[in-house]
């Protein structure tokens, strides 16, 4: 029962990976041009380099240069359903970690049945599959690939979904939002400055190394040890406005948000 319950949700993906109902949602909040006024300030002292503390952390996105077949479709946001995937306005981002958290957003609840999906671009079984309930709360979700005993192999592009089930008997009608993830093995430098960093400048490393998932994973790591910070929440709505989310952004730095829980697990 299961393993046909598998086939009915990847016939299902891949239909709507062939383009039949994925929402296309445009893109372009991004801070382009406005990054120089976001470059964390910083003072060399000795070897060690302090940042002032009211810096923010810079994403630089790499030059991936992907070919057409490995690029990622569909949409990680849509005025639709006010569901987003944290990711970069590509829809895809890298990770140094072969068991890397993977974010999204919800900016209001929803009261549908709704799914987690992540497959590879060979694979003929998704590798995860998990059913997220039937409502979700609004605030940061989160599903870490390690409670599941998930690895990613180096230098492969997988690609997940989160799908909202509008009717369960038509599963083609679902809304589906799709993002990109690869794995790198990270070179010496970056590893060396990783090290070296304190825990709050990890964060800004990460994001400036082009590395989205873990940036976002060790911002998110501080807030949930201190989330009454708000220098913390700021750090993290920056990164999250620079890849285009705007309305996260600003959603994050409310006032009454800064109150929810930062993310729940599944």
């Amino acid at each position: 029962m299961k393993d046909d319950k598998a086939k009915v949700v990847w016939s299902t993906i891949v239909t709507l990976i062939m383009g039949t109902t994925i929402v296309i949602a445009p893109t372009g909040f991004g801070a382009e041009g406005k990054q120089g006024n976001r470059q964390a300030k910083s003072t060399e002292v000795g070897k060690k380099t302090v940042r002032k503390s009211n810096s923010m952390p810079v994403y630089k996105a790499p030059i991936c240069g992907y070919p057409k077949e490995r690029q990622c479709g569909g949409s990680r946001g849509s005025g639709v359903y006010p569901l987003h995937l944290i990711i970069p306005d590509d829809r895809i981002g890298r990770t140094v970690s072969d068991q890397p958290i993977l974010y999204w957003d919800l900016l209001k609840p929803i009261r549908n049945q709704a799914e987690f999906t992540l497959i590879d671009n060979v694979a003929v079984h998704p590798l995860l599959e998990i059913d997220l309930g039937p409502k979700m709360e609004a605030g940061m979700y989160h599903i870490s690939l390690a409670d599941y005993g998930v690895r990613l192999m180096p230098c492969k592009l997988y690609r997940w979904f989160v799908s909202i089930i509008l009717d369960p008997k038509h599963r083609s009608k679902d809304f589906v939002l799709e993002g990109g993830i690869e794995f790198i093995v990270p070179e010496e430098p970056l590893t060396k400055r990783v090290s070296q960093a304190s825990r709050e400048e990890v964060p800004y490393v990460y994001a400036e190394s082009g590395i989205w998932y873990d940036a976002l994973a060790a911002i998110t790591g501080l807030i949930n040890d201190a989330p009454d910070n708000i220098q913390l929440r700021k750090q993290r709505a920056s990164l999250i406005e620079q890849i285009g989310l705007r309305d996260v952004a600003e959603y994050e730095m409310k006032s009454g948000n800064l109150k929810r829980q930062s993310q729940s697990s599944f």
